[in-house]
């Protein structure tokens, strides 16, 4: 149901009560390709943050993070930014 709503872009949780973020990852690139995904996870490995990417993730933030970093990575979605931001560590 949550696939179905027109969106220009989507924010998704790694973990979520009734579906893995993994696995609707998958399922949006597989409906909606040009949709970027950005994923959030407080899993801090890389290979975490890889497997994400290598499904089609337009970006990765780590949790907890900042709303500075959330807007800059939908600002580059909005530019039509391509792909040129893939991993965003959080802000120390």
């Amino acid at each position: 149901e949550a696939l179905a709503g027109p969106y220009d872009a989507m924010l998704i949780d790694l973990r979520m009560p009734v579906v893995d973020g993994l696995e609707m990852l998958r399922e949006l690139r597989r409906q909606r390709p040009s949709c970027p995904v950005v994923m959030m996870t407080g899993s801090v490995r890389s290979a975490t943050s890889g497997a994400l990417l290598t499904e089609g993730a337009y970006a990765v933030l780590m949790k907890p993070f900042e709303a500075a970093e959330l807007l800059e990575v939908f600002r580059r979605v909005e530019a039509g930014q391509g792909t040129s931001i893939r991993f965003v560590p959080p802000i120390s």
